[in-house]
């Protein structure tokens, strides 16, 4: 990779390369192999935000062969759905090996940043949930956003069961950027939330309930059935994806 962009810098010297073909070059620039996994090299570079990488399912192995190839390129990544035993592991072996303590995990939301130097936003990012057992959803979403550099506010088990739990909280909700509402059951509150605010609101379906909730599938449908606008919707139980959506919006 380097010897790439060296080239490339070489070439726009001597005016072989417009300034506007450098840039797309390097957005371009191939990957690292780190054993079977390829490694995103300029995530940050081109998408504003570090790459994330999806733990479940990886080896002890695999996630320390990233780790020390991130380190080496000196670039900042994210692991989610980490289990608490996995995490323990990758941070031992982080600061043994690196001499170094810039490692947060968030264990609740099974996230885990490593060498993270994020540009910190003033906007705030509101994350609410219907309920307690929608919780774990919530703190994978505060984490990513925690890790992108936004200031996050929290209110927890504000369904619309006790919808005038919200009240109190009527003013933080308008002086947001963005509000992430996760709900499981039959998924009004994102709707709910989305009519009293003039901002975008990101529903997420969460895969508890009873009788015919269907693993979030009945919640998923509510929200994308909503007559209210300003409501967008991720998948089920999609904490991550929902806390990278509220970044994208706060850092605009």
């Amino acid at each position: 990779m380097d010897k790439e962009i060296i080239n490339t810098l070489k070439k726009y010297k001597k005016g072989e390369l417009t300034e506007e073909e450098v840039i797309k070059k390097l957005k371009l620039i191939p990957f690292i192999k780190a054993g079977n996994l390829k490694i995103d090299s300029h995530r940050r570079f081109r998408r504003r935000f570090p790459e994330v990488i999806y733990g479940k399912g990886k080896s002890i192995k695999q996630l320390q062969e990233l780790l020390i190839k991130y380190v080496e390129i000196d670039e900042e990544f994210i692991i989610t759905r980490l289990d608490k035993e996995k995490a323990d592991k990758l941070k031992k072996f982080f600061k043994q090996k690196y001499k170094k303590n810039n490692i947060k995990y968030y264990q609740e939301g099974r996230v885990l940043g490593i060498n993270i130097k994020p540009k910190t936003r003033k906007g705030l990012i509101t994350i609410i949930t219907a309920g307690a057992v929608d919780i774990p959803v919530a703190e994978e979403c505060y984490a990513i956003c925690d890790l992108f550099g936004n200031k996050t506010e929290k209110i927890y088990d504000a369904g619309i069961a006790g919808i005038h739990r919200l009240y109190e909280y009527y003013d933080i909700l308008h002086k947001s950027n963005v509000i992430v509402v996760m709900a499981g059951m039959e998924g009004a509150l994102p709707a709910a939330v989305a009519s009293l605010v003039d901002i975008p609101v990101i529903g997420v379906p969460v895969s508890a309930g009873y009788g015919t909730s269907f693993g979030g599938i009945t919640a998923l449908l509510t929200m994308l059935s909503t007559c209210v606008p300003g409501l967008a919707v991720v998948g089920i139980d999609n904490g991550f994806g929902a806390g990278y959506f509220a970044s994208l919006i706060n850092h605009s």
